[in-house]
């Protein structure tokens, strides 16, 4: 079983959109720790879809 997990800002938000890339690297560790913890499956993102 995967779980695709994701958010979105609006187009206009650019700066509310750096917060969140900014916050979810810095807690990258935590973050994945967490989903470790409650045997969330992670899998590596696919480039082909990343979106930028």
């Amino acid at each position: 079983m995967t779980f695709e997990i994701s958010f979105g800002v609006r187009r206009e938000d650019r700066e509310l959109r750096r917060e969140l890339d900014r916050a979810l690297e810095r807690h990258a560790t935590e973050i994945a720790r967490i989903l470790e913890d409650f045997g969330v499956p992670v899998e590596s993102p696919n480039p082909a879809t990343a979106s930028n």
